[in-house]
């Protein structure tokens, strides 16, 4: 017997969220500790460099006291998250 090949993202035991909502605790987090980045890709929203400086936004790393509150706040969820990403920039 041949095994079915399934993308992941149609794993057959997904929940479906209109069954769940409102959820106690996110099926996923996205931590980004870093908005820093020195390449120059177009595309992206750090591009425009001017625009950037006359809305005077501050890109800079999380503070450890931010990370430690985000963690402490996850701990108090009713069940851990199913999958947990920390994002980060290399500055190259």
């Amino acid at each position: 017997m041949k095994a079915i090949e399934r993308p992941k993202a149609f794993s057959h035991a997904r929940t479906s969220l209109e069954t769940v909502i409102p959820l106690a605790t996110p099926f996923s987090l996205e931590i980004d500790i870093s908005s820093l980045c020195n390449l120059d890709c177009n595309y992206c929203f750090r591009y425009n460099n001017k625009e950037i400086k006359d809305m005077k936004i501050n890109f800079s790393n999380m503070s450890w006291e931010q990370y430690k509150k985000i963690i402490d706040d996850v701990a108090d969820f009713p069940e851990k998250p199913k999958k947990f990403h920390l994002e980060y920039t290399v500055n190259r």
